[in-house]
C-alpha cells in the first residue's frame, strides 16, 4: 500500500497491510486508518481507499492499474496517475465536465485524454483565479493554460467550462473554446472553457 513517511501529503513509500475482514470492493465506501497517507483502510487487496474527505477519512475504494497491460480499469473508468513522488496509478471514474455526476467531495477534472472523478482541493479556487493543478478549481471550472490571469509561472487560470454545441454558452466577449483543441478525440469535442 501506499503511504507517506515523512508527514508529507504525498505518498512516497509503499508498505504492506493487513487486509479487512470484510473488505471494500472498488467503487465502495471506504474509511483509511489515522490519515489518508498511513497506508491502512478496509478496501480489498490490489486497491486503496482515495479519501474524498480528509476530515472523517473516508472515501471509496479504487482499483490499482497499469499503463503496461495486465491490470486493466473496467468500463467507464481510465487508469490516471496521480500527482506525487509515486505517480500511483488509479482506475479514476470517467465524467463528463459540462454534467459531472461525480461522488461528494470529488470534482470531474482533466487526465490524459478524457476526464475523471478526483478529490478535489480543500479549498477551491472560483473562475478567474489562478490554479497551481487540475483539481485546484471549483466546480464548473477547469484549470485552463494559456489564459492570463496574474498567475505565477507554471500556472493556469480557473476557467469556466462550456458546451461547444451550445449557443452563446459564454459570456461575452469570451468564446467557448474546445479542451483538447483540434484533432482531440471526438467523444470529448463539446467540452471546452470560457476564454477570452
Amino acid at each position: 500500500m501506499p503511504l507517506s513517511i515523512d508527514g508529507s501529503e504525498d505518498w512516497n513509500a509503499i508498505r504492506c497491510s493487513p487486509i479487512a475482514a470484510n473488505p471494500g470492493q472498488p467503487g465502495e465506501p471506504c474509511t483509511a486508518e489515522g490519515n489518508q497517507w498511513s497506508g491502512i483502510d478496509d478496501c480489498d487487496a490490489n486497491t486503496m481507499c482515495w479519501v474524498t474527505n480528509p476530515d472523517t477519512n473516508e472515501g471509496v475504494c479504487v482499483a490499482f492499474c497499469s499503463w503496461f497491460g495486465g491490470e486493466p480499469c473496467g468500463e467507464a473508468f481510465e487508469c490516471q496517475a496521480q500527482p506525487g513522488e509515486l505517480m500511483l496509478p488509479l482506475c479514476a471514474p470517467v465524467c463528463d465536465p459540462t454534467a459531472p455526476g461525480c461522488p461528494p467531495d470529488m470534482g470531474c477534472f482533466p487526465g490524459g485524454a478524457s476526464f475523471t472523478c478526483q478529490p478535489a482541493a480543500r479549498a477551491r479556487a472560483p473562475v478567474g483565479s489562478p490554479c497551481p493543478d487540475p483539481t485546484a478549481c471549483g466546480a464548473g471550472a477547469l484549470c485552463a493554460f494559456g489564459l492570463d490571469c496574474g498567475q505565477a509561472p507554471g500556472e493556469g487560470c480557473c476557467s469556466a467550462v462550456c458546451d461547444t454545441t451550445a449557443p452563446d454558452p459564454c459570456p461575452i466577449p469570451a468564446a467557448c473554446t474546445p479542451w483538447f483543441g483540434a484533432g482531440g478525440p471526438a467523444s470529448w469535442a463539446h467540452v471546452g472553457y470560457c476564454a477570452g
